[in-house]
């Protein structure tokens, strides 16, 4: 009786490597992260979510180091980079929000582009005893336009704003001006209805991160808005009554980064904090504007020390 040949293990290893390639071909393909997929250094962007109105969420990502993106309190944030004007980190950058005293940017760049800053105007009535802050002028004086500016923008007063606004030939014709010249920037999703940035009943004084954050870097392109959102603290003397007023910054990080360049402050009930901010060092420029904060400073810092994690 003849023995059993014993099976070869090359049979054994060929249907085995069958059974393997019949495997690659029901087997769902597995994906790789490419270096392209990586995030470079202007590219560390915030994944969008579907932005809804205010109460949209944000879908977080890595920088360089793999550091989770900041939590912030902003219902609406946007960085982005000055040089390019390419998104770095984004929450609800669309959401239409109340933009409290950062309208006064768009209420500066109307009168730098249309009125002479050594023009003296008179102090209206109307502008003596708004809300805080105010410069505290009194009614009748005469100030330059240059040192309204400083009050507006330096210390955010409502007083010079509003005295800055009846420089026009009407208030309304003023109004009208700064919607002009958000439309002339492409801001979509932005309306005014006052000078100040008081807030509106009626919803016609919105705007959004993503908008604020083109009229910054527009407005940054100014030379004499540039040095005057830049000044810490500043004396301005009437013409008339010959008073002198200390106006300091309501822009904290100006005294606490080195590097910080502006630009705008704004705080009301319904707006929460807001910020524009700008920082120019080491080769970096950086625009971030938070709107809806309960840290606007905070949440500031904490988006500007992410980005610059590399």
């Amino acid at each position: 009786m003849k023995k059993k040949s014993p099976a070869r293990p090359f049979a054994k290893i060929f249907v085995f490597s069958l059974f393997l390639l019949g495997l690659l071909f029901v087997a769902p393909s597995p994906t790789f992260l490419s270096s392209s997929n990586l995030l470079t250094e202007e590219d560390f962007i915030l994944k969008k979510g579907a932005v809804a109105g205010a109460s949209a969420t944000t879908v977080s990502t890595l920088n360089n180091n793999q550091t989770p993106a900041p939590l912030i309190t902003a219902t609406s944030a946007i960085a982005v980079n000055a040089k390019t004007g390419k998104p770095l980190y984004e929450k609800n950058p669309d959401a239409p929000l109340p933009p409290a005293s950062t309208t006064k940017i768009v209420t500066a760049l109307v009168i730098l582009e249309n009125y002479d800053l050594a023009q003296v105007v008179a102090i209206p009535p109307t502008c003596v005893g708004l809300d805080e802050p105010t410069v505290g002028f009194f009614a009748n004086d005469q100030v330059t336009i240059e040192s309204l500016l400083y009050g507006m923008l330096v210390k955010s007063a409502s007083d010079a704003a509003c005295s800055l606004a009846h420089v026009s030939a009407s208030y309304g014709e003023f109004i009208n001006k700064m919607n002009t010249k958000a439309q002339d920037l492409g801001l979509t999703s932005t309306v005014f209805s006052n000078e100040i940035g008081f807030d509106s009943e009626d919803q016609n004084q919105l705007t959004t991160a993503r908008d604020l954050s083109v009229l910054a870097q527009e407005a940054m392109k100014n030379d004499i808005f540039r040095i005057i959102v830049g000044t810490r603290e500043i004396k301005v003397t009437t013409n008339l009554f010959k008073k002198t007023y200390t106006i300091t910054t309501t822009n904290e990080l100006l005294k606490e980064i080195p590097g910080t360049t502006g630009i705008k402050t704004g705080n009301t009930e319904k707006a929460k904090g807001c910020l524009v901010y700008s920082y120019d060092n080491l080769g970096k420029k950086i625009l971030i504007v938070i709107l809806g904060s309960d840290d606007r400073f905070g949440d500031a810092k904490n988006i500007l020390d992410w980005i610059l994690l590399l």
